[in-house]
């Protein structure tokens, strides 16, 4: 029984299309305001890959996308390469047998947009990965996300300024309640 359930096993594992992982380099970083910095679109797969549709979906208040560059010897036959606001499509094939392994697809330029806080870039669930068979072997993960931190470094001091100012004039006025208190408490006492 152990044999059969080894034998079914293997032939089910080597059935099985392997997966394929679209992901971005760097996955995260900080940046102030209005900077501009550069984003690797990756490709990883073990299985032989043909074709891929990747939509790349960001919000348009926080980044944009200034340029972009697709890699065409990764891919040769481009079908689509459209950048609108919130949203980059791509669209490319490559002749069988395709290629295997790591390959960069796209160098995305980016700029933050001055409004503070994440700004996050997601492979959109709607793209695929084809294999030489047309099978779809993309994995869609918490890898296939970039988070970056947008602030503005004299905008945090300012706000750590006024922080530290709240506290000192709440220990002045504790200081005041408590003395006070303490020559009420004198008064009192006298009497």
């Amino acid at each position: 029984m152990f044999l059969l359930i080894l034998l079914f096993g293997a032939v089910s594992f080597a059935g099985a299309a392997s997966e394929a992982n679209l992901y971005f380099v760097p996955s995260s970083g900080t940046y102030e305001k209005t900077d501009e910095f550069t984003v690797e679109l990756k490709l990883n797969s073990q299985d032989s890959i043909t074709s891929l549709k990747a939509y790349i979906t960001y919000d348009p208040a926080v980044l944009s996308i200034e340029s972009f560059q697709v890699n065409e010897a990764a891919f040769p036959f481009w079908l689509e390469k459209e950048s609108v606001p919130g949203l980059l499509k791509l669209q490319a094939s490559v002749p069988a047998p395709g290629f295997q392994g790591e390959q960069t697809i796209a160098t995305l330029r980016l700029r933050t947009q001055g409004k503070f806080g994440d700004a996050v870039i997601l492979v959109d669930p709607s793209s695929l990965v084809l294999n030489s068979g047309d099978e779809d072997v993309l994995r869609i993960s918490s890898f296939s996300a970039a988070r970056f931190v947008v602030g503005d470094a004299s905008a945090l001091s300012q706000a750590q300024v006024f922080l530290y100012v709240g506290l000192v004039v709440a220990l002045i006025l504790c200081a005041a309640v408590l003395f006070m208190m303490v020559r009420k408490r004198k008064e009192v006492d006298k009497k």
